[in-house]
C-alpha cells in the first residue's frame, strides 16, 4: 500500500466531470504503473488523485 487515506475524487469508473465529483472517497493504493494506480475501488487515473 502506498498511501493510506488517500482522496479520490470520482467515481469508482473514473467518470467524474470537471467541478462536479461524484463522490469522494478515501482509498489504498497497492501499485502504480504509468498513470493508472490499482486501488481498493478499481484501477483509476492518478490524474483523480490527491
Amino acid at each position: 500500500v502506498y498511501n493510506d487515506n488517500t482522496i479520490i475524487y470520482s467515481d469508482a469508473q473514473g467518470s467524474s466531470t470537471v467541478g462536479t465529483y461524484a463522490r469522494m472517497s478515501v482509498i489504498d493504493i497497492y501499485e502504480i504503473v504509468d498513470k493508472m494506480a490499482r486501488t481498493d475501488q478499481g484501477w483509476v487515473n492518478t490524474d483523480n488523485l490527491m
